[in-house]
């Protein structure tokens, strides 16, 4: 998987997709890439890396042929140079394919259910191309007949789709809709903590006007005068508190109720806009990513699984419709609840 171009992340990832796990434990990057520039693969042995706890150069090393080799030095040579041209700053042109990828992550086989990995490959003209691949199938944990789809194509084409069928003025006037009316209960909830502290507060505030009166009339002689000290201290450490957490809430921004009538067409063109002149992979993973929780590939036919109150949050609640948009490659059928 290295050396056909596929970085540490990635084979980690697909590892533990496939269930081929580390004595028991998932894979970590930093394990692939230990074990990618281990020269124990090869049956060496290295010696003298330290000298009195500080590292040697490569050139003071000591390489012993210790053991059988599991991996051919040319293969290893191989593989070190191709970490060498994916590490960052090595002025390999796009990054890792991951960074060119905007459905990175949100992908499933829709025969076998297995995450859809990036691999690269080369086209019959010689040119290096990056594509989504079955990771269950690739490892032969299943029989699927998934066939690899190329990532500079299908990316830029269910971009456009989500475009035209998810993110219409039709949608945001729902999103817009649901969220004034979680507004309007929200700011109910407000109200109703704020008179539960308030009255919390009030009869705090009695109580400790009880043992400054007892103090007041009795003076001295007032009874078990030695724990009423304690105890006023602590009514006016719970009074102090009750009084914050009114001025907090109170601090609390009132959501959209108060917000001005928005435009509907006018936020959808901008959010269109936003997308569509999006050059970052990493900013479009993002948005997309915010509300589709994946999407299905099989064959000819692609179904979008998304909630698209989560174009929008309130008090940190979201808006709950979630909606499955199925298509088959550009024939667009209608969402179904």
């Amino acid at each position: 998987m290295s050396l056909e171009g596929n970085g540490v992340k990635i084979i980690a990832m697909a590892l533990n997709e496939a269930g081929m796990l580390l004595r028991g434990r998932h894979w970590a990057k930093n394990t692939i890439n230990f074990m990618l520039t281990s020269e124990i693969y090869c049956g060496v042995s290295i010696f003298n890396r330290i000298s009195r706890r500080v590292p040697n150069p490569p050139d003071l090393w000591i390489r012993v042929n210790s053991h059988p080799a599991i991996i051919e030095p040319d293969m290893f040579a191989r593989v070190q140079a191709g970490l060498g041209t994916r590490r960052p700053g090595s002025g390999r042109e796009g990054g890792t394919p991951r960074s060119l990828a905007v459905f990175s992550g949100l992908l499933r086989c829709g025969e076998c259910d297995g995450a859809l990995m990036m691999m690269n490959g080369t086209g019959r003209n010689g040119v290096r191309r990056h594509y989504y691949a079955c990771c269950t199938h690739l490892r032969g944990k299943a029989a699927c007949n998934f066939k690899n789809v190329r990532i500079d194509e299908f990316d830029p084409w269910l971009v456009r789709e989500l475009l035209d069928k998810v993110l219409t003025p039709e949608t945001v006037r729902n999103v817009v809709r649901e969220a004034t009316a979680l507004g309007g209960q929200w700011a109910r909830d407000r109200q109703l903590r704020r008179d539960a502290l308030v009255r919390e507060l009030r009869d705090t505030e009695a109580k400790r006007g009880k043992l400054y009166g007892v103090l007041e009339l009795l003076g001295t002689d007032a009874p078990n005068l030695a724990d009423m000290g304690p105890r006023l201290r602590e009514l006016n450490d719970q009074i102090r508190r009750l009084e914050h957490s009114v001025i907090k809430l109170e601090e609390e921004p009132t959501g959209p109720l108060d917000a001005p009538e928005l435009d509907v067409q006018e936020v959808t063109g901008m959010l269109r806009g936003l997308v569509e002149n999006c050059e970052d992979p990493k900013k479009l993973r993002t948005f997309m990513g915010s509300f589709v929780e994946k999407i299905t590939v099989a064959g000819e036919e692609v179904a979008v699984y998304y909630n698209e109150g989560r174009m929008m949050s309130i008090g940190g609640a979201m808006v709950s419709s979630e909606r499955k948009w199925l298509l088959n490659l550009g024939s667009n059928q209608g969402p179904t609840d």
